[in-house]
């Protein structure tokens, strides 16, 4: 799983992700990793910097003379200075992908977080260990600003929380349609927020994103849909025709299943490839379609670049349903990486809802990407709560 910062660390994260926009991959240092000068390259690190177009370990051949060298800057409380980098893979039976950051002992020790950042072409790293004051300075030397689009999205913010804060305090609100979209819907009509169905944010900005918590609670919400890409499958009826069963009351194939890394009773899983830089959905461990890491990443920031989400008491049913909003946090800096290691973890999972109608056309209810509500903050690199 993904190194998980401690609350000082968070702190200054959280600050320096006020002042720059960046995106990072959380690397806890071991007294090992400072002695033998290696860390690992996790998926997360490689698909980080594939996508600089920089380093491709699935390109790159084995051994030492095989591998490259960078020069990259490191914040610490040095300042910012220029370090080399080096990437290869051991000439041994697995070769696992490795890095290390020349003279790294100088700024950094062990048990202290070390960050690996790309901020759009530049990639760079940040000790922690350095005072916040050490960091922002030397930061600024290196990234531009992001001060205006903060104004604007805490302008945002102060309206939001005034209104919520209304919805909050009406305690228990009947809603208003039924079903599984009634917490969001009633949320967002008391906010004066339209139905939205197009791919665009609902409110200054932001997504909302409303979730039941306690007693009639849903596990997990959906973080999108999206069609796989089907390569040589004639779409969602290739799909059925390998994987979809007869369903007795109607004679008709479907397909209702939730799939993560192992193979579920249709023996369907996902399997994320760095090589390829997609996650296949496998069937009997063979590829049936895929999601390319660009689409995924791409349809992810497009639903949740700026998210706020909230969640609900709630008691009774159907057209009787109830919703106490109790709180709202507000998640920024999706983290693809964090995505793809929740993926790994068999948190974040893909649901097919597919079916053969009557007239033999298929149906399906979308592809969905799905987490559960209390696993949503770890998608995300910064986060606070709203209204507190």
């Amino acid at each position: 799983m993904k190194h998980q910062p401690n609350k000082i660390e968070q702190e200054k994260i959280d600050r320096l992700l006020e002042e720059f926009e960046f995106d990072f991959e959380p690397i806890r240092l071991t007294e090992t990793m400072l002695a033998k000068s290696i860390m690992d390259a996790s998926l997360t690190i490689r698909v980080l910097l594939a996508r600089m177009g920089e380093v491709d370990y699935a390109a790159m051949e084995q051994g030492r003379a095989s591998g490259m060298e960078l020069t990259l800057d490191l914040a610490s409380e040095r300042g910012l200075e220029k370090r080399s980098v080096s990437f290869d893979r051991p000439e041994t039976k697995s070769g696992d992908p490795r890095f290390w950051i020349s003279r790294l002992g100088d700024a950094a020790s062990a048990g202290g977080m070390l960050l690996a950042c790309r901020q759009e072409s530049v990639l760079f790293f940040i000790a922690l260990d350095a005072n916040l004051g050490a960091l922002t300075s030397a930061l600024g030397r290196l990234l531009p600003r992001r001060e205006g689009s903060l104004r604007d999205m805490n302008r945002a913010l102060v309206e939001f929380e005034q209104r919520f804060r209304d919805v909050r305090d009406r305690d228990w609100i009947q809603t208003m349609r039924a079903g599984d979209t009634g917490i969001g819907f009633t949320f967002e009509s008391l906010l004066g927020v339209r139905a939205n169905s197009a791919q665009k944010p609902d409110f200054r900005g932001f997504e909302l994103k409303c979730y039941r918590v306690g007693r009639g609670s849903g596990s997990k919400v959906s973080l999108f849909s999206k069609t796989p890409e089907w390569g040589s499958i004639p779409r969602g009826r290739g799909i059925l025709a390998r994987a979809g069963r007869l369903y007795e009351e109607t004679g008709r194939l479907r397909l209702y299943c939730t799939i993560d890394t192992r193979a579920n009773t249709f023996e369907l899983a996902l399997s994320p490839n760095d090589a390829s830089a997609r996650v296949d959905v496998l069937h009997r461990s063979h590829p049936l379609v895929h999601y390319s890491f660009a689409v995924l990443e791409k349809k992810l920031r497009s639903k949740h670049a700026r998210s706020i989400f909230i969640s609900a008491r709630t008691r009774g049913s159907g057209q009787d349903e109830e919703f106490c909003f109790d709180s709202a946090h507000l998640c920024t800096d999706l983290s693809f990486g964090s995505f793809l290691q929740l993926i790994l973890a068999d948190v974040v999972t893909l649901d097919f809802t597919l079916s053969v109608r009557e007239n033999g056309s298929t149906r399906d209810h979308g592809y969905l990407w799905r987490i559960p509500a209390t696993d949503i903050p770890q998608l995300f690199n910064y986060r606070r709560q709203i209204g507190a």
